[in-house]
């Protein structure tokens, strides 16, 4: 992973964070760690999916590894509850984006993709959200 690539990652990691108030979006305790929804899988490759924050959702480290509903334990017990508290959130718009990538085929014919473009929108959107003053801890 080049050093652009990693920074991009975490800047992903920072806004879905603070988007998400610093919170686990399923325990709605004070959130560890990012989880990226589609960890391991070919969709990972594809810099939409990869570089996109909406992608990204704030864990506890129980919730993420170790609860029977955790990703990494059942990915498909974490997707039904993910969906069912990002509904319940009024997150419609993120669910609708998750589903959208799970329903669509596989890419794997990318264009050469500018991660400076990309990583200059990711700083925008980060600063933005950190002008509308949400002070959490670095990720």
């Amino acid at each position: 992973m080049s050093y652009k690539s990693k920074q991009c990652e975490t800047l992903c990691k920072q806004i879905a964070m603070m988007q998400a108030g610093g919170m686990c979006i399923i325990s709605d305790n004070r959130a560890t760690e990012v989880h990226h929804i589609f960890f391991g899988s070919q969709r990972r490759t594809d810099p939409n999916i990869l570089y996109n924050p909406v992608f990204y959702i704030p864990l506890t480290d129980k919730c993420h590894r170790h609860n029977p509903d955790a990703p990494h334990v059942n990915n498909d017990l974490f997707m039904e509850l993910l969906e069912e508290k990002l509904l319940k959130a009024g997150e419609n718009d993120k669910w609708r984006a998750i589903q959208n990538v799970i329903e669509s085929p596989i890419v794997t014919d990318y264009a050469k993709i500018d991660l400076n473009e990309i990583h200059t929108n990711l700083v925008k959107q980060f600063k933005q959200l950190e002008a509308a003053n949400w002070y959490g801890d670095e990720f």
